[in-house]
C-alpha cells in the first residue's frame, strides 16, 4: 500500500469537569504525500467548537513521505488495543486513493510506537506546529500512564 496522505483527528475532552471556553480540546491534522500540511484547532466555546488555530503549511516532500512511511509501518501492525472510554480519543485515516481509506481510533493513553520511539513524538519533530496532540494528547514523551 501507497499512501497518498493522512489524517488524524484527536479530542482531548475526558470524563470529569467541563473544559473552559477558551481551552482547546480537538485538533485536526492532515499530511499529503506532496509536503503539504493542513491544521485547524478547536476551542470548546460553550459547548459549540470553535476554531482557534489554523494553518497550511510545506514541509516538504521527502519529510512528508517520511512521515507516511512511518505512520504506515505502525498501521501495518494490525495495531489493536482496548478504547479507554473515560479519556480523549483519535481517529487516523489512511488515504491510498479517492476511492480506498483505512481508519483506525484509539485512546490518547495510548503511546503507538514505531522503530522502539512514539509515534507522536516522531511526527512532532518533522512537523512545525506547536502543541499537537496527535495520539497521545500532547503529553510530554516522558509520562508513562501505567506508573499512575
Amino acid at each position: 500500500m501507497k499512501m497518498k496522505k493522512f489524517r488524524i483527528e484527536t479530542n482531548i475532552i475526558a470524563y470529569g469537569p467541563e473544559p473552559a471556553p477558551r481551552d482547546e480540546v480537538e485538533q485536526h491534522l492532515t499530511v499529503s504525500e506532496t509536503g503539504r500540511i493542513w491544521f485547524n484547532a478547536y476551542q470548546y466555546g460553550d459547548g459549540n467548537y470553535l476554531r482557534s488555530r489554523s494553518s497550511q503549511i510545506y514541509i516538504g516532500i521527502e519529510a512528508a513521505r517520511d512521515i507516511l512511511q512511518k505512520v504506515l509501518s505502525w498501521a501495518e501492525k494490525d495495531y489493536r488495543e482496548p478504547l479507554v472510554t473515560d479519556v480523549g480519543f483519535w481517529k487516523v485515516t489512511l488515504f491510498e486513493s479517492e476511492d480506498f481509506e483505512l481508519s483506525a481510533y484509539g485512546s490518547v493513553v495510548e503511546r503507538p510506537m514505531v522503530d522502539g520511539q512514539s509515534l507522536s513524538d516522531i511526527l512532532r519533530k518533522k512537523i512545525p506546529i506547536d502543541n499537537l496532540f496527535l495520539f497521545d494528547g500532547g503529553v510530554d514523551s516522558s509520562y508513562n500512564p501505567a506508573i499512575e
